[in-house]
């Protein structure tokens, strides 16, 4: 899996890490980013989420998931987050981040869960979405006058 850590924190660097890489219950390739560069990343190549640190954003969050969310909608955002800038990570699930941790309490490993059940969500909701658009051999007639 790729992940993409939306961050320039050294520190939530590391912490993912340890949470996703290093606890050996998954493998993943992780990618790291500043602000700057992950727009470009998106773009370029095809992640399978995205952890992003609201504690870094915090006065621009609101921006910075809408930006997410219009570059790579179908991409599950979670939202890693400290008790000081909580609001902001409840603000993100709003608008639509799938869910959001506390890193300070996470147990080792629980970040590679989180990621791996919003995934699996995230899935299953385009495929449910896909089977309930119409065929294209249906014609449908809406709002046509009675024939006299």
């Amino acid at each position: 899996m790729q992940i993409l850590i939306y961050t320039s924190s050294s520190t939530t660097i590391k912490w993912v890490e340890d949470q996703v890489v290093k606890t050996g219950n998954c493998s993943f390739a992780v990618d790291t980013c500043s602000i700057a560069e992950a727009g470009m990343l998106l773009k370029s190549i095809q992640f399978d989420a995205i952890v992003l640190d609201v504690s870094d954003t915090e006065k621009q969050s609101k921006q910075v998931v809408k930006a997410l969310l219009e570059l790579r909608a179908q991409i599950p955002v979670v939202v890693v987050t400290g008790v000081l800038t909580l609001p902001a990570a409840v603000e993100a699930v709003k608008l639509g981040a799938e869910t959001y941790l506390l890193n300070e309490k996470a147990e080792p490993g629980i970040l590679a869960e989180y990621i791996k059940v919003v995934i699996t969500k995230k899935a299953e909701v385009a495929r449910r979405y896909a089977l309930a658009e119409p065929s294209p051999d249906i014609v449908y007639f809406l709002n046509q006058p009675a024939i006299q």
